[in-house]
């Protein structure tokens, strides 16, 4: 059951599993694409579909299905897991496969590939669906016959076609701005222009500032409402603060799930290697968009991983951001959230500043 619940304290309204939603508003907002920039295919190729070879590199016997499963979730935590045992299993092929032979170039299969605004969809008699993402995708090129595209945590992939001129005009379009790159490091600093009252201390783990406006969240019956939708997203809920008189919540949650506790502990990267495709999934799934591309941002020195992406629903949006970092064999989430019934960014943009202050004060205390 896909579920990426969203509450705002003390507003009268709660999104129950991504889809209805409880509130009198507006005509629902229609999202416009923010990030990555949309590409509008011409009325020449509506469908842009080729048929093609599909070879892959490597020194042994693939069978795709297997490490391609498509993967559809609200929860990065999900994907997380996924993508991490996908690239741990991937890593163990790779290993045994230098002990066999020289890796080369190795017929998959035929089929036919199929290019649309986030990625490629791949068919044919190599045992199924499979897809791959342009944020999954460092570097590509045009060679004779033939688009060779790198991919993250997976084999180098090539697909002949007597049309590769076609196909590789339309990928080169279709993925502007859209490939993985690494993500850049930030390092907050606290806003000038924000007056802190006190410091959170209510986990023994971590501390930062409050700023000004900023309370704790204690309504127990709604506490309790979060705490089980935070369990239905593998993430613990440890407490929360809001905004008083706006529709404005910051969360602090620890994941919980031990499995992607363990693939984390085996491959701490995934997150950051994964983020674009994450946020992704993540604004797909619940109808909004990636606003920008995920970048780290230093907390008290450890990597934190930051998705920036929206949500729409039925006479509401929302806008978040998510911190996702590991400290000792734990990880944690810390989001911030804005809702509003037209548009979520003003308010977002308005008590930003005071967010960013609570994480760049951030001390961890084991």
């Amino acid at each position: 059951m896909l579920n990426n619940d969203v509450k705002i304290a003390g507003w009268g309204f709660r999104v129950i599993a991504g889809y209805s939603i409880q509130m009198s508003g507006a005509v629902p907002y229609q999202p416009q694409p923010e990030w990555p920039p949309s590409y509008q295919a011409s009325a020449a190729r509506p469908d842009p579909r080729w048929p093609i070879e599909l070879w892959y590199w490597s020194a042994e016997v693939v069978t795709f299905r297997q490490n391609r499963s498509a993967l559809i979730t609200n929860s990065p935590l999900a994907a997380g897991l996924f993508y991490g045992a996908r690239a741990a299993g991937n890593v163990s092929a790779r290993r045994h496969a230098k002990q066999l032979a020289e890796p080369q170039w190795r017929l998959a299969g035929t089929g036919q590939v199929i290019l649309d605004a986030r990625g490629l969809a791949l068919d044919g008699s190599w045992g199924g669906h499979m897809r791959v993402e342009y944020s999954e995708v460092p570097s590509w090129r045009h060679d004779q016959d033939a688009l060779q595209i790198t991919v993250i945590d997976y084999y180098p992939l090539m697909l002949r076609t007597h049309a590769a001129d076609d196909l590789v005009g339309w990928f080169g379009r279709l993925s502007e701005g859209k490939l993985w790159q690494e993500l850049a490091v930030q390092t907050w600093q606290p806003a000038p222009q924000v007056p802190i009252i006190g410091w959170e201390q209510r986990d023994r783990r971590f501390t930062c500032a409050v700023p000004a406006g900023w309370e704790p969240l204690t309504d127990r019956a709604y506490l309790a409402d979060a705490a089980k939708d935070a369990a239905n997203n593998r993430q613990r809920l440890l407490f929360m603060l809001r905004r008083t008189g706006f529709h404005v919540a910051a969360d602090f949650n620890q994941l919980a799930d031990q499995e992607i506790l363990r693939n984390l502990g085996t491959d701490p990267g995934a997150f950051e290697r994964g983020a674009l495709r994450l946020a992704g999934l993540k604004a797909q799934n619940s109808n909004g968009v990636v606003v920008s591309r995920p970048v780290v941002v230093l907390m008290d020195s450890e990597r934190a991983t930051m998705l920036d992406t929206s949500m729409t629903f039925p006479h509401i949006r929302v806008r978040l951001r998510e911190l996702f970092v590991g400290r000792r064999g734990q990880w944690f989430m810390f989001g911030y959230t804005a809702a509003d019934p037209v548009d979520p960014q003003a308010l977002f943009d308005r008590f930003a500043a005071e967010f960013q202050t609570m994480i760049a004060t951030w001390q961890w205390r084991f």
